[in-house]
């Protein structure tokens, strides 16, 4: 053992990171909170970096990703018992926080806090961090130079909010209906597969995430931007299904070769002779030079 994190019966639950250089880093409970631990594989060498709250947290999701010597990283925030750990990978009230570490407590702050969800898909580009953030006009994408001032969406690809009513179950007999109230949710353009190629930063965007349990139409579209919204650009669309619950994010793949880009894209149609749709995939070749 390296190092006794919560004295006691409790666990510390450890959560590892990532290394930057020949250091490991994990994220833990003690007594006093959540924090930032680091070792390089020595019980004299593992310490405690920065006690990122005052809450311990259960939730294990966290990203990570090394950039310019430094540590980014993500994670739920730490809510009290009665208010957090819904479960279920769902966003906490408190939503996510994004931090970033060289490994010293003043070299470790919060950049960013993410009310409506996670942090993901991270992509260097022009020396600064790309990313999905669900911030507060939903899950878009934002970018980073390392300081919580330069951290800032790019654009809103999906704006406005979309009220979703779930299925409400027939009473029984001399019980009035339980249903569910609506709930607005804000409009994500969810962009994944960040890619890039020459001068540009590719990524797909799905604008079919947040409707109503209605069939509703579902695409998919190819964008690009060179890291500010007056570069952003729709390069392609491609239809993909009717249903939004059929769509499954990790089918579609953009593939950089040295002078195009292969983009594998998921596609549902009903053939001649069928009467239920069938999964297809489709390929297309792009220029990043003749969009």
């Amino acid at each position: 053992m390296l190092q006794d994190i919560y004295p006691g019966a409790e666990s510390s639950a450890p959560r590892l990171l990532t290394g930057l250089g020949s250091t490991f880093f994990a994220l833990a409970n003690s007594p006093q909170g959540f924090e930032l631990w680091a070792t390089q594989g020595e019980p004299t060498s593992t310490r405690r970096v920065k006690r990122l709250s005052s809450v311990p947290s259960n939730r294990a999701e966290r990203t990570a990703f090394v950039h310019n010597g430094r540590l980014f990283f993500s994670f739920p925030s730490p809510m009290p018992v009665a208010l957090g750990d819904m479960g279920g990978g769902m966003a906490e009230p408190g939503g996510y926080e994004l931090w970033v570490t060289d490994g010293t407590e003043p070299g470790t702050q919060r950049l960013a806090m993410f009310p409506t969800g996670d942090v993901g898909e991270f992509t260097v580009f022009r020396d600064r961090l790309f990313f999905r953030g669900g911030g507060p006009e939903g899950q878009e994408l934002w970018s980073s130079d390392g300081t919580a001032q330069g951290t800032q969406q790019v654009i809103d690809l999906n704006t406005g909010t979309t009220v979703i009513v779930a299925p409400c179950a027939p009473p029984l007999p001399n019980q009035r209906p339980n249903c569910p109230p609506p709930v607005t949710v804000k409009n994500s353009s969810l962009p994944r597969d960040l890619t890039v190629q020459g001068d540009w930063l590719y990524f797909f965007v799905h604008q079919a995430r947040n409707l109503s349990l209605a069939p509703s139409p579902n695409y998919l579209a190819l964008y690009r931007t060179q890291g500010t919204a007056q570069t952003t650009e729709r390069i392609q669309q491609f239809s993909t299904a009717n249903d939004p619950f059929w769509y499954n994010p990790g089918v579609d793949r953009i593939v950089p070769l040295t002078s195009r880009l292969v983009i594998m894209t998921p596609n549902q149609q009903v053939l001649p002779g069928q009467s239920e749709p069938s999964n297809q995939l489709q390929f297309w070749s792009l220029s990043p030079t003749k969009p």
